[in-house]
């Protein structure tokens, strides 16, 4: 039997504080170890060849590793790429060397796929540059861009993108390129939403592959894990930006595909959604959790200034952002544009800052 949660504050069983401290982290996870172990002593083939890499690299030899920790890789170097040249000048030097060559962002593609050993690591991180298109409603951004740059750089001009990859600290190239999907029901996967792509062949050559042009290319290099060349930059789609109430509605996971098809599918007003089961010991794998992100009756402008004479906290961290503001004039919790009457319970969801829960409490 399903059920609807309003949002609130839960209570929690006591805890021995003593033994859940004892098992909080001591310090930074450590990427020092190789798995699996290395045999011996063996040295990698770039330090057999003892090669020096002919350009300036931001890493010459040594390991890499991606934010698992669990592939720790000998590389010739790591390559901190800032333009379109750069990027072409590490490939005629891969090509006359006969050196593999990797493109990474934030190296958030956990099985190794970043980085191959001995080989040349494009960082494309610095590789970030931002241009909105708001007569044809595209984000034209650059492959090493982050999701969050690309959201602070949209909420400027009340805009936000159509779909992204759930939480906004990876690489755009790096979610085009694994095939990313969100919680934007309404176009599908990341991929659905994207114009066109720039696209570097290990040749040097520069081509641009769209749903219309260069088809093949096209959905080769989305999920092709940068085997068919460097993502340069992508064209995506952009929206008006949106405030939306959160609902969230628990069911056994066999009622789902009814629910969905009878009261989210066919829902206009229902934007964004997504689905998590159950991990609890008592409703293991059975229990889902559907969060529906639903216009609201009134109209709501997303905050893209500071509200007057009242006392306000903004904070970013992983895609959320937290707006808390209690009126010293009413003595009551609000927000500007009036969602807070009923008291300080309610989370309002802006489009553009993904996941952010914007409630209201006493400060």
């Amino acid at each position: 039997m399903s059920r609807d949660k309003t949002s609130g504050p839960t209570a929690t069983a006591p805890r021995d504080h003593a033994k859940a401290t004892r098992r909080l982290p001591s310090g930074p996870k450590s990427c020092d170890f190789s798995y699996p172990p290395e045999q011996g002593n063996k040295q990698s083939d770039t330090e057999n060849r003892r090669q020096k890499p002919p350009i300036g690299l931001a890493q010459s030899g040594g390991f890499i590793n991606d934010a698992s920790c669990l592939n720790r890789t000998p590389i010739l170097g790591v390559a901190d790429v800032h333009t379109v040249d750069d990027v072409r000048q590490v490939l005629q030097i891969a090509r006359e060397n006969h050196l593999k060559v990797t493109a990474a962002g934030q190296r958030h593609s956990m099985g190794g796929q970043s980085f191959v050993r001995d080989g040349m690591v494009l960082d494309m991180r610095r590789c970030n540059q931002i241009r909105i298109d708001k007569q044809q409603m595209i984000a034209n951004v650059q492959s090493g861009a982050t999701w969050a740059q690309l959201q602070r750089e949209l909420d400027r001009e009340g805009l936000s993108v159509r779909a992204m990859q759930s939480i906004n600290v990876f690489s755009i190239g790096g979610s085009l390129s694994v095939n990313a999907h969100g919680i934007a029901h309404k176009p599908g996967p990341l991929a659905s939403t994207v114009k066109s792509l720039r696209i570097m062949l290990s040749n040097g050559e520069i081509r641009t592959a769209s749903p219309r042009g260069n088809t093949e290319l096209f959905r080769l290099a989305l999920g092709g894990y940068g085997l068919f060349g460097v993502i340069l930059d992508a064209g995506l789609d952009i929206t008006n930006n949106e405030a939306y109430q959160l609902q969230t509605r628990y069911m056994d996971y066999h009622e789902f595909p009814a629910y969905y098809e009878k009261n989210v599918a066919e829902d206009e007003n229902i934007e964004l959604m997504y689905g998590r089961v159950s991990i609890s010991p008592t409703s293991y794998l059975r229990e889902t959790a559907l969060h529906t992100y639903r216009k609201p009756a009134l109209g709501v402008r997303p905050p893209l200034l500071e509200p007057v004479n009242t006392t306000a906290y903004r904070g970013t961290k992983r895609g959320f952002r937290k707006m808390h503001v209690w009126s010293q004039e009413t003595k009551k919790c609000t927000i500007p544009w009036g969602f807070c009457e009923t008291g300080c319970m309610t989370r309002i969801f802006f489009r553009s800052t993904s996941f952010p829960t914007i409630g209201c409490q006493r400060l």
